[in-house]
């Protein structure tokens, strides 16, 4: 029992070791990552959205991060799989695998700007950011850290 416990346990070890690894490693995760956080501080910050509303919210944020994964799971055993040869089977995988993020990320999109395209939302966000100096500078300053963050590429190693 105890073992199945240290088991059972050990497979979410194993699964935040990946998370960590694709934020390392993969640019567009870093993207996806930061975006949602922006998401989540914004519709907290200022939409009244239902729980249904905040619920599709997370669940499109979930499904990107997912793809993303399974992106990436996909990339690297078909690199490991090629040994650094290129393979026509490997190349359609990969691509079928970035299509299927896209695919998501652009439902998201969508998604996202028909729960939060409200323009008396946008006037109070312009609203509040002008007259509170010190939050568009954090705002702006975590804008460039975000970038730059994104384009980083430490931890990024070919042909491991």
């Amino acid at each position: 029992m105890t073992h199945n416990l240290k088991k059972f346990f050990k497979g979410f070890v194993y699964a935040f070791s990946g998370f960590i690894g694709c934020i390392r490693t993969e640019r567009n995760m870093r993207f996806h990552i930061g975006a949602a956080i922006y998401v989540i501080c914004f519709m907290y910050g200022f939409y009244d959205l239902r729980a249904s509303q905040k619920a599709v919210v997370f669940i499109c944020i979930a499904l990107v991060i997912s793809a993303e994964l399974f992106n990436t799971a996909i990339e690297n055993a078909c690199d490991m799989a090629c040994g650094g040869k290129k393979d026509s089977r490997a190349k359609t995988a990969k691509d079928c695998a970035a299509a299927a993020v896209l695919i998501v990320s652009v439902a998201a999109f969508i998604t996202g700007i028909l729960i939060f395209w409200d323009t008396s939302v946008f006037s109070r966000i312009y609203d509040y950011y002008s007259s509170h100096v010190i939050s568009l500078i954090f705002l702006i300053v975590s804008l460039v850290a975000w970038v730059i963050w994104i384009l980083s590429t430490k931890g990024k190693k070919k042909n491991e």
